[in-house]
């Protein structure tokens, strides 16, 4: 997919690196694009991914992923793509009845500030 990042990373496209962790944060560029490049890289070549999403969406990914030739919905349902949607379970946490509950029972401070 991208020859030259997989030059820079010393990767064999056809053969990815094998039961290593990739981690990949940015905090001032964008750098979604590596992303994309290790998620399809993994998934064409057959491996099992576990792949925690804090930004986008699983329908983002799998739309860049269909355009770079990549099926995330079959591999999601051949279990070889576990997606964890992180911010969707994060705002389930506080979006469900014990959310409500502690705020009920005091064991969860709001505070509600008014500016005029």
């Amino acid at each position: 997919m991208f020859v030259d990042v997989n030059n820079l990373l010393d990767l064999n496209p056809d053969v990815p690196p094998n039961r290593q962790t990739i981690s990949i944060s940015s905090s001032r560029n964008d750098h979604s694009f590596l992303l994309h490049h290790f998620l399809t890289l993994y998934i064409k070549n057959n491996y099992n991914v576990c792949f925690l999403a804090l930004e986008q969406s699983y329908g983002h990914f799998n739309n860049v992923a269909t355009k770079l030739g990549a099926n995330l919905n079959a591999a999601k349902t051949k279990k070889q793509l576990i997606f964890i949607e992180g911010l969707k379970h994060f705002g389930d946490v506080f979006l469900t009845d014990k959310s409500t509950e502690l705020v009920e029972q005091g064991s969860w401070h709001t505070h509600t500030a008014i500016h005029a």
